[in-house]
């Protein structure tokens, strides 16, 4: 099962966002939690975002939960109301990967594009 709550709310040229994030799956004790937070200024055609977002997995009986957490950063060019070129920069973390204590992942990505609404 999936729960998910999301809510944006907008202040002139500020969006403000928050997400809460539950699930379950048929395995025992295999069940994840996050929150997460976003943000989008516009100033003319240009948007600038941000995100952060938090989760916890259960990893089983006896195992170590896995906490992972990620943060993004981008802007957005709309050249019209249909096209749009974007950046983003996110970063993300992983402690305790698999159940194990101590053992981290970290990993960036960039992503450059655009988008045309046909």
């Amino acid at each position: 099962t999936l729960m998910r709550l999301v809510a944006t709310y907008q202040f002139g040229d500020l969006q403000v966002g928050g997400l809460y994030t539950q699930s379950e799956y048929e395995c025992s004790s295999c069940d994840h939690d996050g929150w997460g937070l976003s943000a989008k200024y516009s100033i003319g055609a240009i948007d600038l975002k941000g995100q952060y977002l938090d989760e916890t997995e259960e990893n089983g009986v006896g195992a170590t939960d896995t906490d992972n957490t990620l943060w993004s950063l981008g802007a957005d060019y709309n050249f019209s109301k249909r096209t749009t070129a974007y950046f983003v920069y996110t970063s993300g973390e992983s402690d305790n990967v698999g159940g194990t204590a101590g053992e981290t992942e970290e990993a960036d990505y960039t992503a450059v594009g655009v988008i045309h609404k046909f």
